[in-house]
């Protein structure tokens, strides 16, 4: 009885922590964005992204570490089908949200070359050293040129745009974007906890508390991010936000999960999981390419999707 209160206690600790954590971080993205001339758009894909990708990266890497290859590969293979389905799904239904022409161009493309890649490199069931240095030598193939791009479109914006006088409070931005990571990273932490508990007195299995519960759990900074912005009607942050967090989940957190120890995982992760990550982001990019938007209708898609999911994972138990 005790232990069933301790984990609600728990999730209710975490929501807390998820909300003002994201809230935060989105303040502190858009006055980085504002204070450096750069879009919010790469603001989204960067610093969004890699603050709401922290959880993911220590759950894999302890699993790592102790020796738990299934929970920390099916903490990203379900983590990035969440953040599509679930996260963007609800944010579309909300309010559509307009996608900016360079995630469909360049993003996107980026998220689908490591997702295949990822599928393909699963295809022995195991991830080495050196494929985990490949991951994360195409990461920072992809962090140069997209920060090339985004210099550039920064000196463009200092060209054009007049000077207002406003001034921006740089310490305050990076201390909301240090203090929301902090945030979405403890709470993301006790969401983990309690939601591992309760799923533990069920006795499921890792690979689907990893691909279920943990990666919901990891994928809730995302959430509180991603909402937070579409609700203040930031849709490059809540867009790239997903983008730059499913990239990330890939190339930074297997990459380097990998690099500790090879990770060898199950065979459904390997041959089924895995490429229900590759579907839903090929759906994610048919959806954002018509009429440039994912719409309502886009959302419902995604959320049905995602229910589809579950109930394929839940009827092989």
């Amino acid at each position: 009885m005790l232990g069933n209160m301790f984990a609600v206690v728990a999730l209710l600790v975490g929501l807390v922590g998820l909300a003002f954590g994201g809230d935060l971080l989105v303040r502190g993205a858009v006055e980085l964005s504002r204070a450096f001339k750069i879009s919010t758009a790469v603001a989204g894909l960067t610093v969004v992204a890699f603050g709401t990708s922290a959880p993911e990266f220590v759950v894999s890497m302890l699993a790592a570490l102790q020796k738990q290859a299934d929970l920390a590969a099916a903490n990203v293979i379900g983590s990035n089908i969440f953040n599509i389905c679930a996260i963007l799904g609800v944010c579309a239904l909300f309010r559509p949200l307009k996608v900016h022409r360079i995630a469909t161009n360049l993003e996107w493309p980026a998220l689908f070359l490591a997702s295949l890649g990822l599928a393909l490199l699963f295809l022995d069931r195991d991830l080495v050293r050196w494929e985990g240095g490949v991951l994360l030598a195409f990461l920072a193939v992809f962090l140069f040129f997209r920060g090339h791009l985004a210099w550039k479109e920064s000196l463009e914006e200092r060209l054009k745009a007049p000077a207002t006088g406003e001034k921006i409070n740089l310490k305050k931005a990076l201390f909301w974007v240090l203090t929301g990571m902090f945030l979405l990273t403890l709470g993301a932490k006790w969401m983990i906890r309690g939601a591992v508990d309760l799923a533990e007195m069920f006795g499921v299995s890792e690979r689907i508390i990893g691909l279920t519960i943990v990666s919901a759990g990891t994928g809730l900074p995302e959430f509180a991010a991603s909402a937070i912005a579409a609700i203040r009607k930031h849709d490059d942050i809540a867009i790239g936000n997903i983008i730059g967090s499913n990239l990330l989940n890939i190339l930074w957190v297997l990459g380097s999960a990998s690099l500790v120890l090879p990770l060898q995982v199950d065979q459904a992760l390997a041959k089924v999981d895995v490429w229900w990550m590759v579907a839903i982001t090929l759906l994610l990019f048919a959806l954002m390419k018509t009429r440039q938007q994912l719409s309502r209708p886009s959302g419902l898609i995604l959320l049905m999707s995602y229910g589809g999911y579950l109930l394929y994972l839940f009827s092989r138990i």
